[in-house]
């Protein structure tokens, strides 16, 4: 079975890293291991077009390109933005400023298949204070 890899340094395979070392299994055993994309979606590519077997990525890549998939773990993330955001010309988007509230928002039909799981926190607002 051959795997694809993400990049060093990217989340995906500081946690594939970090594992195989709690396994004891070294990464040189991993048939592929040394072959890397830089994106979800190119891991799930090169599965598709047969150029490896497996490869970890979020399930959104997957389901894109009609792959199987397999959950080995649950990833949250937060947005980090300033609490005064510099002021945007008209013709520059600003997607955050677009965003309803998860509360008013319709999600997407295929957000329920592509996710698979509750966008619980999502439109939360947490401060944090320097120090």
């Amino acid at each position: 079975m051959r795997f694809i890899n993400r990049q060093r340094g990217s989340g995906t395979r500081v946690l594939l890293d970090y594992r195989l070392k709690q396994l004891g299994i070294r990464p040189q055993q991993l048939a592929g291991y040394e072959d890397e994309e830089y994106t979800h979606m190119n891991v799930a590519a090169a599965v598709l077009s047969g150029r490896a077997h497996t490869g970890l990525a979020v399930r959104a890549a997957a389901c894109a390109l009609g792959l199987d998939f397999v959950p080995v773990g649950v990833e949250e993330y937060d947005l980090v933005i300033r609490n005064a955001m510099p002021k945007t010309n008209a013709s520059s988007p600003c997607w955050m400023s677009s965003a309803p509230r998860p509360s008013a928002r319709k999600w997407p039909p295929w957000a329920a298949t592509a996710w698979k799981r509750p966008v619980r926190s999502s439109g939360n607002t947490t401060a944090a204070r320097p120090g």
